[in-house]
């Protein structure tokens, strides 16, 4: 049921507006937002992570009318799960594409992704530990932009090289706060 208001929203932005993504990014256009995000673990990794909530902030560069150039960073925190708490800092560049006619736009981001595993408790056979790890990550999304309001939701890989192992679901809700 949860996951069908989670749709019902997500579907509602996508249909309101009178602002169409496209018309937004015109050449030579700079945007910066700001965006509270959370995430769901998928597969294993929700086996070592708890939802992960945080902020990112991003800049939009129009290439051409209807395309940007992105860069994003932020800073995503894991509520323990068992006795891990993971932390990850993503620094991510891509491209923004909107639909003709329409408020929705998909987007496609490659970068680096740095992850903080601590392991809080030991036992005779593990001891608690804080690890730390630099992966390449990708996302891709989904989303509409309307006015200086961002709704996105987005998959999530925070390790390229083990995708099975490093899913996540995310839905953030971002503002425009400056733009040309």
């Amino acid at each position: 049921m949860k996951k069908l208001a989670v749709f019902g929203v997500f579907a509602l932005g996508l249909s309101l507006g009178t602002a169409y993504c496209q018309m937004d990014i015109e050449t030579g256009t700079v945007s910066i937002g700001i965006a509270a995000t959370g995430q769901l673990p998928l597969s294993t990794l929700s086996n070592h992570a708890g939802p992960g909530v945080g902020g990112l902030g991003d800049i939009e560069v129009g290439a051409v009318p209807g395309i940007a150039l992105m860069a994003k960073s932020g800073y995503l925190y894991h509520f323990q799960y068992r006795d891990e708490t993971l932390t990850q800092v993503p620094v991510l560049g891509g491209l923004k594409i909107c639909f003709p006619q329409s408020t929705a736009y998909v987007v496609g981001e490659l970068g680096a992704d740095f992850v903080n595993t601590d392991r809080t408790s030991g036992s005779f056979y593990t001891f608690a530990s804080n690890v730390n790890n630099t992966f390449f990550s990708w996302d891709a999304g989904l989303g509409s932009a309307v006015g200086p309001a961002d709704l996105r939701l987005t998959y999530n890989v925070l390790n390229a090289s083990d995708m099975l192992h490093s899913m996540t679901l995310a839905l953030s809700l971002g503002f425009s706060i400056w733009s040309t």
